[in-house]
């Protein structure tokens, strides 16, 4: 609002029942801004249009009645009542001046919204998707210092063919790697199950379980490799097909296929 300051001043020490007879008579002169004043009680009406989008609640429109009662255009010098300051004990005398109380009923309504109105809420923000495994496997390959890269084939085992074919990506650092496997028979988990063996130069026994897992659907499958004990020296990983669930130590009765490192 475009309003002086002396007006202004005017204005709030009549809220307050400051005013003098003087003052009093200088509000109750002609004023053009007080069709300032009018646009905020246009507020007030809007608010008690049945045809609002959203209606104040009943509990908020009774205490907009109760706080601020307009005085009627005849009778401009009948007492009004406005927001109260201090308490709701004491109301505080409302100026004899119609706009004003227009005003005083405009800030009692903006005052009943901020209590009522919703907050708005906080933007939920969509969590990014889950990367693929062939995401994670090229991450990998670019972020591991000390990646070998060596190729799988196939056997004579009925598991694989001619066309199966496969590499591995493995760091010995990070101890983890990924295979891409093409071309490796669908197997049936209820009967059988393919288990990666990574063969260790360090140890003289029994190769280190990197892992069970199944072939679901022709063509190309990634699988993570995570070897259940420290590989000190790979020198050659082969997959078996065994039990559902696979096996501590494997028999090698089925190889389907085998990859070299360093080759």
């Amino acid at each position: 609002m475009a309003q002086s300051d002396d007006n202004m001043d005017l204005w709030l020490r009549a809220l307050s029942g400051e005013l003098t007879a003087e003052e009093r008579l200088r509000l109750d002169r002609d004023d053009p801004e007080f069709a300032e004043l009018e646009e905020l009680a246009a507020i007030y009406d809007l608010a008690r249009t049945e045809g609002s989008d959203e209606p104040l609640p009943a509990s908020v429109a009774d205490r907009i009645r109760a706080q601020a009662v307009l005085p009627s255009p005849t009778d401009a010098a009948a007492p009004s009542a406005v927001c109260p300051i201090q308490s709701q004990q004491a109301r505080i005398p409302a100026p004899a001046n119609a706009g004003l109380a227009w005003f005083a009923a405009a800030a009692c309504l903006i005052a009943a919204i901020a209590g009522w109105w919703p907050a708005a809420p906080e933007p939920i923000e969509t969590p990014a998707p889950a990367p693929t495994v062939a995401e994670l496997r090229d991450q990998f390959a670019t972020q591991a210092p000390d990646l070998v890269k060596f190729d799988l084939a196939g056997t004579e085992d009925p598991a694989a063919s001619d066309e199966t074919t496969g590499t591995v990506v493995w760091s010995q650092q990070a101890q983890r790697g990924f295979m891409t496997i093409e071309n490796l028979s669908v197997n049936n988990p209820a009967e059988a199950q393919y288990q990666l063996w990574i063969f260790d130069g360090s140890r003289e026994k029994h190769p280190v379980d990197g892992g069970v897992f199944d072939i679901t659907d022709d063509g190309q499958v990634i699988v993570p490799i995570e070897a259940k004990l420290p590989v000190g020296a790979p020198t050659l990983f082969a997959i078996t097909v065994e039990r559902p669930g696979g096996v501590v130590v494997s028999d090698q009765g089925r190889i389907a296929m085998v990859g070299k490192v360093g080759a």
